[in-house]
């Protein structure tokens, strides 16, 4: 019996660290994927900016998006082969967008040329580019929960045939007792990393990108049924770059994790906190969109980030650029609510920075987006 006992847990130690590899790998796969999907919303807000700016250089801008993007999808392409079909995939989504891509040069071109923004905003919503990523991403969380799974029972299966083992030889097999120990905590330790990988960052603790998905999908449907509303707010460290290059990126990570650590402290309890990208996060700030209290909080976060966060690094050269959409107002969905709190942002570096921005919903020119910026 303790032999075959045995067997049973060489076996199912092989298989978890089998299960565990493979979990790894679509892991690295949901990256890349996520820079995939990055570098196309870049495209889409690098064309509107330039569009709602008057530049002229929106054709050349989009050509050298698809030119990141495409880069970006042969990373993507090369770690799908840890994903069944991934493959496959990979080819109908590049096919689909690039066929949006040439349909929105063929738009810009015509704009410049003196058409419309509305064909623009047709191919746009046409296109839907976001549903080929969700879908591949879609496919790919359902692989690695299986995996989370197996590896949940392989390790409810090694705890039992510890006890067993420990019970019946605990004197003649002291050495394979510690190795059984051993595997229970790598075990324990891995589902518990598991459950917190899945909704948070690995740097700053707050919630990640997918999370804020899901928390902005559920508080939508709250405000929805109770006829409520709510901010959102975009928010991007303005100085981060000088700061990596100047004291290393280690540095740029304590700033990182310091600036979080400050945003919950700023933050109320009711307030939720997301990083998005390396030095961009997003705040759901419940309060009446007439409330002024919206402009307190945004002046309170640039202050408070324009403080010194770490030894070494002086105060001042850190502040923030923060824009802000409202629910239902800029938006029904969570990539609505944020995209229109992104663009706001952009409007407050175009500002000079340091600053908040929000696009009013009423205007005497009944113009389709003006922009209001505040300073402190």
């Amino acid at each position: 019996m303790t032999l075959i006992s045995g067997a049973w847990l060489t076996a199912d130690s092989a298989r978890f660290a089998t299960e565990q590899h493979a979990y790894q790998a679509l892991d690295a796969v949901l990256t890349d994927l996520h820079g995939l999907h990055d570098a196309q919303l870049d495209i889409e807000s690098a064309y509107r900016g330039t569009l709602m700016t008057g530049s002229g250089k929106a054709l050349e801008e989009l050509r050298a998006g698809v030119q990141r993007w495409q880069a970006a999808l042969a990373q993507t392409r090369a770690s799908l082969t840890q994903s069944p079909g991934g493959e496959r995939d990979i080819e109908v989504l590049d096919k689909r967008m690039i066929r949006h891509f040439l349909a929105l040069e063929t738009q810009l071109q015509s704009f410049r040329g003196g058409g419309g923004l509305a064909d623009i905003d047709a191919e746009m919503s046409r296109a839907n580019p976001g549903s080929p990523y969700r879908v591949l991403e879609a496919k790919i969380l359902a692989q690695r929960a299986g995996l989370v799974a197996s590896i949940a029972t392989i390790g409810e299966r090694i705890r039992y045939l510890s006890i067993g083992l420990l019970l019946s030889t605990i004197v003649a097999t002291l050495a394979i007792s510690a190795c059984l120990i051993s595997a229970c905590r790598r075990v324990k330790a891995m589902q518990e990393t598991l459950s917190r990988e899945v909704v948070h960052d690995a740097l700053t603790g707050l919630a990640n990108r997918r999370y804020l998905h899901a928390w902005l999908q559920a508080q939508i449907s709250f405000a929805s049924r109770m006829g409520d509303s709510f901010h959102v707010l975009y928010l991007d460290l303005d100085g981060f770059e000088r700061i990596n290059d100047e004291y290393g990126r280690m540095t740029g990570d304590q700033i990182l994790i310091a600036a979080a650590q400050r945003l919950k402290t700023t933050t109320r309890g009711g307030d939720f906190v997301a990083r998005q990208e390396e030095d961009e996060f997003v705040i759901v700030f419940s309060c009446d969109p007439d409330s002024r209290e919206i402009g307190r909080y945004a002046a309170r976060l640039i202050r408070s980030l324009g403080k010194s966060l770490v030894d070494g690094v002086p105060g001042g050269i850190l502040s923030a650029s923060i824009g802000v959409a409202s629910f239902p107002a800029d938006g029904a969905t969570a990539d609505d609510l944020v995209a229109a709190a992104r663009l706001a942002m952009l409007q407050a570096k175009r500002a000079g920075k340091a600053c908040y921005a929000y696009r009013r919903e009423t205007n005497p020119r009944n113009e389709a987006n003006v922009w209001e910026v505040s300073r402190f």
